[in-house]
């Protein structure tokens, strides 16, 4: 019945609204989360064009409110002086970026960083008192010589500028993501023998499954991924796709949009840290 459809579209908002609040990151799933509702709005239309006219006006407020939440989780947790956003900054550069460069030194006097800092590089951030640094993290001396150089912006300016260490850093977290720990975890070359490897509960056998079920490279995404892409646009452009059809083909394509635009964000904001726990 058509008093129906308004229900479904606002159970799938209110899914979509859970899934971009989740965290800071997921802000670059907001553009995906509206094209969805959009595609399930006009799709899954009513009969009636006064219901239609209704439900489209509806659609475009929830599209609104899911796009403010978004950006204001992102805002809250990304200010400038925020320790997430210091921590982030930390990670990307001294436990990646400087790490995988092969001038790093360089790098840090083309950003204006302190080149004292050379010294911090390969070591994982830790904001607890008598951490040894060169300047403390938290610092207004670290302020100065580092954090007031670099951004998000920098971070991606980088790496278009070293596609060859893009793709080692991605093809680095495709084997990290093939496993799944409750703990913190770092980078691979250390042992992690010492180290919490439970399962999380209720998730105790996709842990087992997920290594043979994944690919262990990038390259493997990109032919899973490319493979399925070329099948749902061949299926939605067909002229014979029913309606019905081209709707349900809209929530792979969002799936598989917002892993494609997560998966760089683990390695561009944590450098070789904890890519399994942002995975």
């Amino acid at each position: 019945k058509s008093w129906k459809r308004p229900v479904w579209l606002l159970l799938l908002a209110l899914s979509l609204y859970i899934l971009v609040n989740a965290k800071a990151q997921m802000l670059l799933a907001a553009p995906g989360a509206v094209a969805l509702l959009l595609a399930f709005c006009f799709y899954h239309r009513p009969y009636r064009y006064d219901l239609q006219a209704v439900q489209g006006l509806v659609a475009l407020a929830l599209c609104g409110a899911l796009l403010l939440s978004a950006v204001g989780v992102y805002q809250s947790d990304r200010t400038q002086d925020s320790v997430s956003q210091r921590h982030t900054m930390w990670q990307a550069y001294f436990y990646g970026i400087f790490m995988i460069s092969d001038d790093p030194v360089g790098d840090m006097e083309a950003l204006g960083v302190d080149t004292a800092m050379a010294a911090d590089i390969g070591k994982y951030v830790d904001f607890s008192e008598g951490a040894d640094y060169v300047y403390p993290p938290l610092s207004q001396e670290a302020q100065t010589a580092f954090y007031d150089h670099v951004s998000m912006f920098t971070i991606i300016r980088w790496y278009i500028t070293h596609p060859a260490k893009l793709w080692y850093m991605l093809d680095h977290a495709a084997k990290e993501a093939r496993e799944l720990y409750t703990s913190f975890r770092v980078y691979n070359g250390q042992d992690y023998a010492d180290l919490r490897r439970d399962s999380v509960n209720g998730l105790n056998l996709w842990p087992g499954w997920r290594p043979y079920l994944t690919p262990g490279s990038f390259l493997g995404y990109v032919a899973l991924y490319g493979a399925l892409l070329y099948l749902l646009i061949r299926r939605i452009a067909r002229r014979d796709t029913p309606p019905q059809t081209r709707m349900l083909c809209a929530l792979p394509l969002f799936l598989m949009v917002t892993g494609v635009l997560q998966f760089p964000l683990s390695v561009l904001g944590n450098g070789f840290a904890d890519n399994q726990k942002q995975l």
